[in-house]
């Protein structure tokens, strides 16, 4: 009879008691976040105070719709009614978006900084660089 050995896997296999504590873990990062599904105006006018910090990541401009996932576009009006209700807000505001002349122009009375980022949508070689912009209502630096 020959020896033979068993050896383990490289990653082992998803164990019930790991979903569970990876559910756990995020349960304790969301303890304190709210989730809303409401229009962009309503949400932040809920939540407007001098001390609140709001991160705006709305679909890129020009490029993004997401009709497929069942929802209305964001529309060229929905950019122009975001940028009119940040303008107003007593807070602070940082706001990320695809670099194209018409954020720029909507928002050149703002902070803009214009930062390289890489896009992949799969851990493969065939991604690409491009620019994108922070936007905030306040001084900010950006770290490289």
């Amino acid at each position: 009879m020959k020896d033979f050995m068993i050896t383990p896997l490289k990653k082992p296999p998803m164990l019930l008691e790991r979903v569970r504590d990876n559910i756990t873990s995020v349960r304790d990062r969301l303890v304190n976040t709210i989730i809303e599904n409401r229009d962009v105006e309503k949400i932040i006018s809920s939540y407007d105070r001098s001390s609140t910090f709001f991160y705006c990541d709305p679909p890129y401009y020009g490029l993004a719709d997401y009709t497929s996932q069942g929802s209305k576009p964001f529309s060229k009006e929905d950019h122009v009614r975001l940028k009119e209700c940040l303008a107003k807000i007593d807070g602070k505001f940082l706001l990320s978006i695809n670099d194209h002349s018409e954020i720029r122009k909507l928002y050149s009375g703002f902070n803009i900084k214009q930062v390289e980022v890489r896009y992949s949508v799969c851990r493969t070689d065939k991604s690409s660089m491009a620019n994108e912009l922070f936007i905030s209502n306040y001084e900010m630096r950006v770290v490289e």
